[in-house]
C-alpha cells in the first residue's frame, strides 16, 4: 500500500515537471518572434499619384547602432569577379555594377537597404522558417547588394537574386525581400538553403509584410506574375511539411513558416491591411497575399501608417508610453518601435528624368518623433552630416570595415543629433508628441505641396542645360534640408 502512494506520488511529480516544462516551452514558442521590420509595395493603379510606392521600417535592437547614408559611384566592369563572403562561400559574378544609394547600419548582418541609379529598391524583412539553420554556407549579408549593384529592373533582380540562392544557397532561416522599380513591385521570399519563391504586386492591390512569410497559393506556370525554385513543392513533401492529399492547396506560407501566429507580426499585418483597404480584417483571419484598396493610396496615409501604434483601438500602446519596446516583450508590438533605425518611403516615377524619377522620403530614426524629408536620388553630393565614407569597391574591405568601423559616431553625424531628440521626447512622450507633430506636420505638408513646382522648373532646366539642372537639384534639396534641420531646432525647443 505504502509502495503505490509513493508510485502515484512520484507520477504526479513526473506529470507536475512534464507540465511545467510543456508549458514553458509552449510560451517560449509563443513568445519567439524575429519582430523586426515592416514593409508595404503599392501597385501604381493602387496609388494616388500614379506610382509604384515601396515604404519600409527598418528595425534593429542595439545601444551602439547608427545609420550611415551614401552613394557607391558606378563602376564598369565587364570581367567575372570572385570574392569571398563572411562564412567563406567563394561566389563568382559579373563584375558589372551600377550606382547605388546606401543605407547602412555597420554591424548588423540584414539591415542595409539599397536603391540603384536605374530606380530599383531592395529591402528586407525576417521571416524564419521551419527549414531552420540546415545549410550553414551560401550568402547572407552580401546578397541584396550583388543584386542591387547589378540590376536593371526589379524583374531582373528577382531572377539575379533567384539564381544565386540555388546556386549557392542562404545562410540564415528565412527571408523575405521586397523589390521595386517604377513598372512592378515584387516579394521574393527564401527558406533556408536553396529554396525561393517570388510573386509580383498586382497594379491594383498592395502588400502589407511583417516578419512571416506572405505568399499563400503558387502558379509557376504563371510566369508574369510568379517565379521561384522548381523544386520549392517536392521538397515540402519529401521532408514532410505538406501532404498534398491531405493538406489541400499548397500553401506556401502556411508550410514554411515558422510561426505564423505570433501576436508580434500578426496585429501588425492586420493593421496595415485594414487601415490601408478599409476593409474589416480581424487579427484571427488568414490573411491574403494582397489586398485592393478602397481607395487610392497616399504618401501621407503611409506616413501615418509607419509611425502607428495602434492607437484608437484597443490595443492601443502609447499609454504610459509602451511604444512596443522589444526588451519589454510587448504582446501587441506595433508598426513605429523603439528599435526602428530608419524609415522609407520611395516612390517610383516613370515618364520624368532620371535624377527625380526616384524619389526617396527618409525618416531618420522614429517616424513618430522623426520627420520624413525629400531625397531625390540624383543629389549628388549627399550632405557630410549622413554618415561617414570610406572606399567600399573592394568587397573584402568593404566586409572588414562594415562589421569593425574605424571611425567612431560624433554629434556631427545626423542620426546622432536626432537620436538626441528622440530620447528627449520620450522622457515626457504623451505631453511631447503634441508638439512634435504640430511642427512635423507643418514641415511635410509644406515639402508635398512645394516639390511640384520644384519639379515642373527642373524638367524645364533639364531639357536645355543638365549640368545646370544638377546645381538647381542640389541647391533645392540643400535648402529644403535647412528646414528640415530648423525643424528639429524647433522642436528640441519646445519640448520638455
Amino acid at each position: 500500500m505504502k509502495g503505490n502512494i509513493i508510485i502515484r506520488k512520484k507520477r504526479v511529480l513526473f506529470f507536475i515537471i512534464f507540465y511545467f516544462i510543456f508549458s514553458f516551452v509552449f510560451l517560449f514558442a509563443e513568445s519567439e518572434c524575429n519582430c523586426n521590420c515592416y514593409t508595404i509595395i503599392v501597385g501604381r493603379k493602387a496609388s494616388l499619384n500614379g506610382n509604384i510606392i515601396l515604404a519600409h521600417n527598418e528595425d534593429d535592437s542595439g545601444d551602439n547602432l547608427f545609420v550611415n547614408i551614401r552613394k557607391v559611384k558606378r563602376i564598369n566592369n565587364d570581367n567575372k569577379i570572385s570574392l569571398i563572403t563572411r562564412n567563406g562561400t567563394t561566389v563568382a559574378i559579373n563584375g558589372a555594377k551600377a550606382e547605388l544609394l546606401w543605407f547602412e547600419i555597420p554591424n548588423m548582418v540584414f539591415a542595409d537597404s539599397f536603391v540603384n541609379e536605374y530606380g530599383v529598391i531592395i529591402v528586407s524583412n525576417a521571416c524564419p522558417s521551419k527549414v531552420s539553420k540546415k545549410n550553414k554556407k551560401g550568402l547572407r549579408y552580401l546578397l541584396r547588394r550583388l543584386v542591387a549593384e547589378r540590376a536593371h529592373s526589379a524583374r531582373e533582380a528577382v531572377k539575379i537574386m533567384g539564381a544565386l540562392v540555388e546556386k549557392y544557397g542562404y545562410d540564415s532561416s528565412g527571408r523575405t525581400y521586397s523589390i521595386a522599380d517604377k513598372n512592378e513591385g515584387w516579394v521574393l521570399e527564401i527558406v533556408n538553403g536553396k529554396l525561393w519563391i517570388a510573386q509580383r504586386v498586382d497594379d491594383d492591390k498592395l502588400m502589407v509584410i511583417p516578419n512571416h512569410y506572405i505568399i499563400r497559393y503558387v502558379n509557376l506556370k504563371d510566369k508574369n506574375n510568379f517565379m521561384g525554385s522548381k523544386d520549392i513543392i517536392s521538397y515540402a513533401v519529401k521532408n514532410g511539411l505538406y501532404n498534398p492529399e491531405k493538406g489541400g492547396e499548397f500553401d506556401f506560407a502556411k508550410i514554411y513558416s515558422h510561426n505564423l501566429k505570433h501576436p508580434g507580426n500578426i496585429y501588425r499585418h492586420w493593421r496595415g491591411l485594414s487601415l490601408l483597404s478599409g476593409k474589416n480584417f480581424t487579427p484571427n483571419q488568414r490573411f491574403p497575399f494582397q489586398v485592393k484598396p478602397n481607395e487610392k493610396i497616399s504618401i501621407k496615409k503611409l506616413f501615418n501608417l509607419l509611425k502607428d501604434h495602434y492607437e484608437g483601438t484597443i490595443y492601443d500602446t502609447t499609454d504610459g508610453y509602451k511604444l512596443g519596446d522589444p526588451n519589454k516583450k510587448n504582446k501587441y508590438r506595433p508598426i513605429c518601435v523603439s528599435s526602428t533605425q530608419y524609415s522609407i518611403v520611395a516612390e517610383l516615377r516613370d515618364n520624368l528624368p532620371k535624377p527625380i524619377s526616384t524619389l526617396l522620403w527618409v525618416s531618420v530614426r522614429k517616424p513618430d518623433t522623426s520627420v520624413y524629408f525629400p531625397l531625390y536620388y540624383g543629389v549628388n553630393p549627399l550632405p557630410d552630416d549622413f554618415g561617414m565614407i570610406y572606399n567600399s569597391e573592394n568587397y573584402t574591405e568593404l566586409l572588414k570595415k562594415h562589421f569593425n568601423p574605424y571611425i567612431t559616431p560624433s554629434n556631427n553625424l545626423l542620426y546622432e543629433r536626432i537620436i538626441k531628440t528622440e530620447k528627449k521626447i520620450e522622457k515626457n512622450y504623451n505631453q511631447n508628441i503634441n508638439i512634435v507633430s504640430r511642427i512635423k506636420e507643418n514641415l511635410q505638408n509644406y515639402y508635398i505641396k512645394i516639390l511640384p513646382f520644384f519639379e515642373e522648373s527642373y524638367i524645364k532646366i533639364y531639357n536645355n542645360d543638365k549640368k545646370m539642372a544638377q546645381k538647381y537639384l542640389n541647391s533645392f534639396f540643400y535648402g529644403e534640408y535647412y528646414y528640415f534641420k530648423k525643424g528639429f531646432k524647433d522642436i528640441n525647443e519646445k519640448i520638455r
